[in-house]
């Protein structure tokens, strides 16, 4: 992922077979019952915990990796295919005593990758996409949204990700993205600016 052209990455709810075959690994290497001679083995894999705390929450993080590619039928289309990989991600809202969680599950190359090297990686970029998240719903309250028709919620999400890499590569800016995104609304110069580089 970092060099080498290797490759981690998720395995999204459009690639259904592939998904499932990564849940079949990860339910064989759960199943606990005794084995027949005639059975498969369960799958080797390595696992490993983090455990942090901020934001009035505790995040708890259960990396399970695995190299047996066995129940992995459709492994020949993806190139250099080496390890299936799954993160259990559940957080404890301090104050309400709530709880949620989500799995995810990821593909990757590097034949060498250990488990804490893969919750590295994948943990930074997943901080990426939730930095970026929280940017657009701070500056620009799309998760208040309430576009339904066909594309449009489609269309606009990728309008405000434009907006947002126009802001961003303004080196003259001061202010948040909230305020700049407020400027080009009152200043008509400033999207020019942004469009162009060319100084109102």
């Amino acid at each position: 992922m970092d060099s080498g052209g290797n490759y981690l990455l998720a395995v999204k709810e459009n690639q259904p077979t592939l998904r499932q075959e990564i849940v079949q690994t990860f339910d064989d290497i759960d199943d606990a019952r005794a084995r027949s001679l005639e059975e498969e083995s369960k799958p080797e894999f390595e696992d490993f915990i983090e455990i942090d705390k901020g934001h009035g929450r505790i995040g708890i993080r259960s990396i399970r990796l695995c190299k047996d590619l066995r129940w992995i039928l459709s492994a020949p289309k993806w190139a250099s295919l080496s390890c299936v990989v799954e993160v259990e991600r559940e957080r404890v809202h301090i104050w309400t005593g709530k709880t949620s969680s989500e799995i995810a599950y990821y593909i990757g190359s590097e034949k060498t990758l250990q488990v804490k090297e893969a919750a590295r990686i994948i943990r930074r970029h997943w901080g990426i996409e939730n930095e970026l998240h929280w940017v657009l719903d701070m500056a620009f309250r799309e998760d208040e949204a309430r576009d339904r028709a066909k594309n449009t919620a489609q269309n606009l999400t990728t309008l405000r990700h434009f907006a947002l890499n126009m802001v961003k590569q303004d080196k003259t800016r001061k202010l948040g993205v909230a305020i700049c995104r407020q400027r080009a609304g009152w200043d008509k110069n400033y999207p020019i600016q942004l469009l162009t580089g060319a100084k109102g």
